[in-house]
């Protein structure tokens, strides 16, 4: 019975090592990679569409992230000063070990379907964030949607709720429609899309 037991122990022991992800030899990979995500999952129906949410300051996306609610689900809010490293390791599929911002549902049973930029990044710098996520070999190709800067939008210093609440609405009519034009349901369509 005892040598029944260690064999099986060792057994179960090598099944489990051959189940265990091989992490890339790059040392920078390795090191920021925590774990990764089923990028090819469907949407689930009549649940929430999962998004991601990149911004300057959490304040403001508290208010995005509540206001694009039933219909959308923020997966993960990135922090403006580490888009550049963070965007490209989740859109190859991967969740870094440490993240700029704790906010978010960190539910990855679906991946998310958008991007959405906040207000505080102009078009120069969306366009190289895109290019740094081209240049890591992100994989993953879905909306960007960015605030229009030559739309009137509120004041933000002393204003965070007003100017959460209505960037918001322009993030969610503009999902609403890439949704209805079937354009949030799988990877393919990595377009801008100003709001």
């Amino acid at each position: 019975m005892i040598k029944f037991t260690a064999i099986a122990t060792r057994t179960a022991r090598l099944a489990h090592r051959q189940t265990i992800p091989r992490i890339s030899s790059n040392k920078r990979l390795a090191s920021t990679m925590g774990s990764t995500y089923n990028t090819a999952a469907p949407n689930i129906p009549g649940a929430p569409i999962p998004i991601f949410v990149v911004g300057q300051r959490e304040e403001i996306a508290q208010f995005v992230i509540e206001a694009v609610k039933p219909e959308y689900e923020v997966v993960q809010m990135i922090l403006g000063k580490a888009a550049k490293e963070e965007l490209p390791i989740y859109l190859r599929g991967e969740i870094p070990a440490t993240k700029s911002s704790q906010l978010g549902s960190n539910n990855w049973a679906v991946p998310p379907r958008a991007i959405l930029i906040g207000g505080a990044f102009n078009d120069a710098e969306v366009a190289e964030l895109r290019q740094t996520v081209v240049d890591a070999g992100a994989t993953r190709k879905i909306p960007w949607l960015h605030v229009d800067h030559n739309k009137p939008r509120p004041v933000i210093v002393g204003n965070e709720a007003q100017y959460g609440d209505s960037i918001a609405q322009r993030f969610k009519d503009a999902l609403n429609r890439l949704r209805d034009e079937g354009r949030l349901d799988a990877d393919g369509d990595d377009s801008d899309v100003l709001v």
